[in-house]
């Protein structure tokens, strides 16, 4: 039963980690699009910058789950 918790611990763990990344993205679209970039180009514009942003976070979790 240890390997379910962990299980449903990691799911909780990923579903709070997208949703962050979810804000940093848009948080990301409303800066551009303060600085003058319509909607779209700062959606592509985030979206671009978003793998980098992503990368470290799955980093994160790798560590994570080795304490879990």
């Amino acid at each position: 039963m240890n390997w379910l918790k962990q299980l449903l611990s990691r799911r909780r763990l990923y579903g709070d980690l997208s949703e962050e990344v979810a804000e940093h993205i848009e948080e990301k679209i409303e800066d551009l699009v303060a600085s003058g970039m319509s909607r779209n180009e700062a959606a592509v514009a985030a979206r671009r910058e978003s793998p980098k942003f992503s990368e470290r976070v799955k980093k994160v979790v790798r560590f994570m789950s080795l304490l879990l």
